[in-house]
């Protein structure tokens, strides 16, 4: 071997070992100020890669020395391990060791709730709040998820609507954009909030645009909206129908139609969800394929790949839509079949840490993901408020919302929400691959605000069971 090879060599080995000596892990959950249920309560670590098998690391819980099992997950480097049962009040925890040839130390202070608390749902709302002002929002489904998440906020904190009505204010005076898409419906649903909650009509134009929209847009043979609608969008993916639009359009044609007393207009989106799921889910597993294409009756993803957040779009417009029905009705029966068998579907899915994969049916194929996850728990925390699910499917839904809220980040002005996956378009399974995560997107924001208020109802009884 020659000296240029040497040096070559040297470089290598050079390289090799920085990369491990800066190979740090680092806690996931909980994290630094997260708070926790903590009979929910597991720790979770990221980058440790040891060489054969468990992590040879000391943890250090209050002080005090804790022997734990570490159990690997389906991603590379992670790890989980239960905490034992915690009393109420703050926490230190200290990891250290060897997770491949370097020693690290990492820790966190963390709180642990008997109950689960609104308040880092607070601190996630001031914290997007204080990055864009009301007027300088879009009119887009994202905006429109957050803002209604925000306003389930304001009730249960018995708190005026500043914000959204700021928003409204500033759309009704420069017109909202024209609606002739799916995605452009749902930023209504918080007009019509305002009008329910403090008799204020500043958006009650756009409920008429909307509204005008989904009785004049063409239909297909299942009865529904192409899912771009008559938007140039068209020119790049064929007419079909896809899971967002159950809660793009599907939810604010009934809540709009019952405040309206339009029953034309409610009967169309209660037709949605039959309509959807006999040619999207799968009878098997009862999760749902993200698009219908009309014209040729296929599915997409052709392959049984089920994404988290278009599942759980399903499950919530259910909720959404079932407390605008007579229980007692074959209306209300077929929804609730629908419902419990896809959230028994997702739940078969849950992983150990109480999240999903971006990809529900394939725990480790791409990622955990917090979005979807919080508002599958919004879906199931309602449906056993209702009475539309039996008690048992709290407990998968506390998991749930567990799990993101001890993820939480810790911010100057709040705390941020991670890893929410992008607007995902529908296609095959490489392309959900695609789908970098995010973090305090919108939409994944309003999915947690929906979830945590829905807790704080059934632990409040703020509001009364619907009969």
């Amino acid at each position: 071997m020659n000296f240029t090879s040497l040096r070559v060599l040297g470089i290598g080995v050079a390289a090799l070992m920085s990369t491990l000596a800066n190979a740090d892990f680092r806690i996931v959950a909980p994290t630094q100020n997260s708070h926790s249920v903590g009979r929910f309560l597991r720790l979770e670590i990221a980058g440790c890669k040891p060489w054969w098998g468990e992590p040879n690391l000391t943890v250090q819980l209050n002080g005090q020395s804790q022997e734990l099992t570490w159990d690997p997950l389906l991603y590379s480097g992670r790890w989980t391990a239960a905490l034992p049962l915690l009393p109420e009040g703050k926490h230190e925890i200290e990891i250290s060791g060897h997770c491949s040839w370097h020693r690290s130390s990492v820790q966190s202070v963390f709180h642990v709730d008997r109950v689960f608390s609104i308040e880092p749902a607070r601190e996630l709302a001031r914290h997007v709040m204080g990055k864009a002002a009301a007027d300088a929002m879009n009119w887009e489904w994202g905006e429109a998820i957050f803002l209604e998440g925000l306003l389930r906020l304001d009730t249960v904190l018995d708190r005026k609507s500043d914000y959204i009505r700021a928003y409204h204010e500033h759309w009704a005076h420069v017109g909202i954009p024209k609606v002739d898409r799916s995605d452009l419906c749902p930023s209504a649903l918080t007009a019509l909030g305002l009008i329910q909650k403090e008799n204020d009509w500043v958006g009650v134009n756009s409920l008429a645009e909307v509204s005008a929209y989904l009785k004049g847009e063409p239909r297909n043979a299942l009865g529904a909206l192409n899912h771009l609608g008559s938007s140039w969008l068209n020119t790049f993916f064929p007419r079909s129908i896809w899971v967002d639009s159950l809660m793009m359009y599907g939810v604010l044609a009934v809540r709009w139609g019952d405040y309206s007393n339009d029953h034309e207009l409610k009967e169309f989106g209660l037709n949605q969800i039959p309509a959807f799921a006999s040619v999207l889910q799968d009878s098997k597993t009862g999760l749902f394929r993200h698009a219908w294409l009309s014209d040729s009756g296929g599915v997409l993803p052709e392959s049984e790949t089920y994404w988290l957040r278009g599942n759980s779009w399903v499950l919530a417009s259910i909720a959404e839509m079932l407390d605008h029905v007579d229980l007692g009705s074959p209306r209300a029966a077929e929804l609730i079949r629908i419902f419990r068998k896809l959230a028994d579907g997702l739940i078969a899915y849950q992983q150990p840490s109480g999240l999903w994969d971006s990809i529900a049916n394939l725990p480790g194929y791409l990622y955990t993901e917090t979005s979807g996850t919080s508002l599958v728990a919004y879906a199931l925390i309602k449906g056993v408020r209702y009475g539309w699910l039996p008690p048992e499917y709290l407990e998968p839904a506390q998991k749930a919302l567990n799990a993101v809220t001890s993820r939480m980040l810790p911010e100057s002005d709040g705390v941020s929400m991670p890893s929410i996956s992008g607007a995902t378009n529908a296609g095959p399974r490489w392309l959900y691959v695609t789908v970098s995560r995010v973090k305090n997107a919108y939409y994944g924001v309003g999915m947690y605000l929906l979830a945590s208020t829905e807790m704080a109802k059934l632990q409040l009884e703020k509001l009364p069971r619907r009969e």
